[in-house]
């Protein structure tokens, strides 16, 4: 039974905080097994990557510096099969703000951590949310 959409969001951005803050004992192979083959994520800024592309993103970002990421107001839209969820997130790095809104589309996967598999990430910034507007 996989976990709910909303632990889903919190469980992966737990892992982004601790990976970008250089805890030890982290593996990226939980990250890579959570994205489905076809992952793709549209940044707040139009940008579209790869799994590959975030994958290796991510990879390089491993000790880059405390982050912490809030997780707010996670809803899921459509359960079935296919899940499709939002969810605003915040984040502060080097005293900077920043907040978005995310639409997730997932899929359950008993084999992947969490017991879900990552399809697509389509992120927006919120007013007054994006860098350097906070």
């Amino acid at each position: 039974m996989p976990s709910s959409f909303d632990e889903e969001v919190t469980r992966l951005h737990d892992f982004f905080e601790a990976w970008f803050s250089g805890v030890d004992g982290l593996s990226l192979a939980d990250f890579d097994a959570a994205l489905a083959d076809d992952f793709m994520i549209i940044s707040p800024g139009g940008r579209v990557s790869s799994r590959a592309e975030i994958v290796h993103i991510v990879e390089r970002a491993r000790n880059s510096g405390p982050v912490e990421i809030s997780v707010v107001v996670p809803r899921l839209i459509v359960d079935g099969h296919v899940t499709v969820g939002t969810y605003e997130e915040h984040q502060v790095r080097a005293g900077r703000s920043t907040q978005r809104i995310s639409t997730a589309v997932l899929s359950v996967e008993p084999d992947a951590p969490g017991g879900w598999l990552w399809h697509l990430v389509h992120e927006t910034w919120l007013p007054d949310g994006a860098p350097g507007q906070a």
